[in-house]
């Protein structure tokens, strides 16, 4: 007897592990959809940096925080201000807007960015044919 029912017990194990397995994937998928915005803004790469401007502007702690943004131009538009999240062990937390512009010189391109020089270091020679964008993000901030 317990040999006839142990393939039962197989068949049912393997049909529970399926439905399971479909019911998560399908809830990960609703989850992601309902919570998180699902896009593709095809990123190649970005660089954040921060430079002390206290000096020139007279205002200790004052702060120029730069964000580029590099991206082929196929792909979803970038908006056209970013957040930044701050964090130190001397401070609160603090969020920042950046606000995109194209800087003097630049030559501006139709996603909201700026034509970035053929094979810039972070396009491969290989990839030519694609079109990388610059996206110049920036604010300024008194850090306490």
């Amino acid at each position: 007897m317990v040999i006839s029912s142990l393939p039962s017990l197989r068949f049912r194990s393997a049909f529970n592990l399926s439905l399971l397995r479909t019911l998560l994937i399908f809830g990960c998928l609703i989850g992601l959809s309902i919570f998180q915005p699902l896009r593709a803004d095809h990123l190649a790469g970005a660089e954040i940096r921060y430079t002390y401007i206290g000096d020139s502007t007279g205002i200790a702690r004052h702060y120029l925080v730069e964000l580029l943004v590099y991206r082929d131009a196929a792909g979803i538009a970038l908006p056209p201000t970013e957040l930044l999240w701050i964090s130190s062990s001397c401070f609160s937390n603090r969020t920042l807007n950046l606000n995109r512009s194209i800087p003097p010189g630049a030559i501006p391109f139709s996603d909201g960015g700026y034509h970035t020089a053929r094979f810039y270091e972070c396009v491969e020679q290989q990839q030519a044919n694609m079109t990388i964008s610059t996206h110049y993000y920036s604010n300024t901030v008194v850090l306490p």
